[in-house]
């Protein structure tokens, strides 16, 4: 569903601005869109359905005349009619709404069931009072003629059946063509996959999403029955895997992804393997990450457990494909600045991000800090070995890439 020009142009306004609030304005735009598009089915639902009641099923009841000319009785009759159904339901849904923020806020869950019995019920008063009102608006202006007792009743009740029914036949039947996202809220998060390109691989939208391994992810679907499954590269639901998740042994056999993490220190001294000398974790492409005891800078040293590259970062990861990011506190800034040095301990990617990761499939996941004002956020996006973002910093989570696919959330 692509934007109006003037509000695409606002958009891109906003972005320059403010990126973050950029991407809260367009969710809620393609959020608030979908909402429209139910509005307008059911508008026109209940202009048909009450048409067709005030032409063919009223003059068949008994006790109800209509009077005057038909067709100028209709035109007025149908879109009050419309209105009328479009605005009880936008009520309840706001009712039900409500009961769900206050159960929550209450540290409840409010159930579905009693939220729809109430919305529905909610729904019929309305619809009745209001049709109850407009069914003696049109005997004043003589558009309909009552003679019988309970007709007026009758005739609110048949309309109310005929909307309901209707505008939840159509909603239903609309829906796979109509290509919004049912369960978006604009406070939910969303992530998806995405390959080396940036191109979206599987659009499915899940509430949360693990890397590939061995060509399967585990996700957690979103909606009011959500639900954890696993996907294989084309996002098709497939069998749970058998094997377990990796454990550290705490030994030089290990893989040193394992002792790394993505928290504001990649290091946690409490788990890295010990030796008389050293804490470190396990070698990589020649080289182990480590540090004397007792001190607090991190560097690399050879199978001999001598120093290849000094010890003078403050946080680091293992080489991966001859390269390692590396930290190093900034003097004027207020968040440390990770870059990437080779095997002989020089900068081939300065200094500049707020987080880095591993290359792998060719691209590091980096941060950065983007400002505006005094405003300050936080932008993930993709390099390759020479510092150039393939894939711009526009994502609010990310993960490093794992069998040509990565975890995203804008």
């Amino acid at each position: 569903m692509e934007a109006y020009p003037v509000f695409r142009i606002a958009l891109e306004i906003f972005s320059i601005l403010d990126h973050g609030l950029y991407i809260q304005l367009q969710n809620c735009y393609y959020w608030v869109m979908g909402q429209l598009i139910l509005i307008l089915i059911c508008l026109g639902t209940a202009l048909l359905s009450s048409s067709l009641v005030f032409f063919f099923v009223f003059p068949s009841l008994t006790g109800i005349k209509l009077t005057g000319p038909k067709i100028i009785g209709g035109l007025i009759f149908a879109p009050l009619q419309g209105v009328v159904t479009v605005i009880a339901f936008g009520i309840a849904l706001y009712f039900s709404t409500v009961i769900s923020i206050f159960t929550a806020l209450g540290g409840g869950v409010a159930a579905v069931p009693m939220i729809f019995t109430l919305s529905l019920g909610f729904t019929a008063a309305i619809l009745f009072l209001a049709n109850l009102a407009l069914i003696s608006f049109y005997k004043s202006l003589g558009i309909i003629e009552i003679n019988a007792k309970y007709a007026a009743t009758k005739a609110i009740l048949i309309l109310m059946v005929s909307q309901v029914i209707s505008c939840v036949a159509v909603t239903f039947g609309a829906a796979p063509f109509v290509k919004f996202d049912n369960n978006f809220t604009p406070f939910e998060p969303s992530y998806s996959f995405i390959d080396t390109k940036g191109n979206v691989a599987i659009d499915e939208k899940f509430s949360s999403a693990s890397p590939f391994k061995n060509g399967i992810a585990e996700v957690q679907t979103r909606g009011r029955e959500s639900y954890k499954k696993y996907i294989d590269r084309t996002g098709k639901t497939v069998a749970a895997p058998k094997e377990e998740k990796p454990k550290r042994k705490n030994t030089f056999d290990d893989d040193p992804a394992l002792y790394e993490s993505k928290g504001p220190r990649s290091l946690d001294p409490d788990f890295v393997i010990e030796t008389q000398v050293f804490q470190c974790i396990p070698f990589s492409e020649g080289l182990a990450l480590a540090r004397k005891k007792w001190t607090t800078d991190w560097g690399f040293v050879d199978p001999d457990f001598q120093f290849k590259i000094a010890p003078k970062f403050s946080d680091a990861r293992h080489f991966k494909d001859g390269l390692a990011a590396v930290c190093v506190d900034s003097v004027f800034e207020t968040e440390s600045l990770w870059g990437f040095i080779d095997k002989s301990g020089n900068y081939v990617i300065p200094p500049k991000f707020i987080s880095a990761e591993c290359f792998s499939d060719g691209l590091s996941l980096v941060c950065i800090l983007e400002r505006s004002g005094k405003n300050k956020k936080y932008a993930y996006g993709y390099i390759d070995k020479t510092g150039k973002f393939v894939i711009k910093p526009k994502y609010v989570e990310a993960s490093s890439f794992s069998e040509g696919l990565a975890v995203v959330r804008q």
